[in-house]
């Protein structure tokens, strides 16, 4: 009884720690922290639903190989954690290597217990532990387990929520300072500047919004029956280099840009 009164008082001081830390890495990197020390383990990992696969990835591990964190898939349905997360409830297993459809994911496992990570009705990720020892696990390890995978998900909520709010933040600032900048341009345009000096202008609040060290803008212009690009005005680049500058149509990149009359990303 005293072992579970203490693994309960650890698992209280657990969801505070947990509910302190916002972000997400640090957050996954507390929560393995949390399982070596409550219950002992040093082989666990936190694995969370990648939409985008469809599958289950380990986010964050201890005692795994690199290479099987980097590589690890699992569908829903397969192995331990992909049964975890698409039936939603805890699994302990005594010999993985009599389970069928086990996945090894930590070398000379022989028992492993998952809890999925629950944030109402859905499951985000799934939280796994594996042993050396067959039957290295009691039904009374997995409700623990189990209580402290949904406070992991919780605070894992709550780091996702956040982090969405400071996106948005930042979303909503750059969309300010690109609506400042042009308005800043259009009073520009409308102050009667002539073009280079309105160039000059539009690089230089180009440069504010994009971050960029080098910038140009380059009209084009015929001679002797050539077209070609000249650089007009710009930012960042040796005097010689503007004054020598002349690019055919389909020559490099903005030459191809001329040529196709479509944006191009390198």
């Amino acid at each position: 009884m005293s072992e579970t009164v203490r693994r309960l008082a650890a698992l209280h001081e657990a969801a505070r720690a947990m509910n302190s830390i916002l972000d997400l890495d640090q957050l996954l990197d507390r929560i393995l922290s949390l399982v070596e020390e409550v219950f002992d383990l040093h082989s666990c990992a936190v694995l969370l639903h990648d939409e985008e696969r469809q599958a289950l990835t380990i986010r964050a591990a201890r005692g795994y190989r690199p290479e099987v964190v980097n590589t690890f898939r699992a569908l829903p349905g397969q192995g331990v954690t992909g049964r975890v997360f698409q039936q939603g409830q805890a699994l302990l297993v005594d010999d993985v290597t009599t389970w069928p459809g086990y996945v090894e994911g930590v070398a000379g496992a022989r028992s492993e217990m998952a809890a999925p990570l629950r944030i109402g009705d859905s499951v985000i990720g799934v939280l796994d532990a594996e042993s050396p020892r067959p039957s290295a696990f009691e039904e009374a390890d997995l409700d623990l387990f189990r209580i402290f995978a949904n406070q992991a998900a919780t605070a894992l909520r709550n780091a996702r929520l956040l982090g969405q709010l400071e996106q948005r933040s930042r979303e909503l600032e750059r969309r300010v300072r690109e609506l400042t900048l042009l308005e800043e341009l259009g009073r520009q345009m409308n102050s009667n500047l002539d073009i280079d000096s309105l160039l000059q202008q539009v690089l230089q609040l180009a440069r504010q919004a994009l971050h960029f060290d080098h910038c140009a803008v380059l009209l084009k212009e015929e001679q002797d029956g050539q077209v070609f690009l000249r650089i007009r005005a710009a930012l960042g680049y040796r005097e010689e280099v503007v004054r020598g500058v002349q690019i055919r149509p389909g020559e490099g990149v903005t030459g191809r840009v001329l040529h196709t009359g479509r944006p191009l990303l390198v």
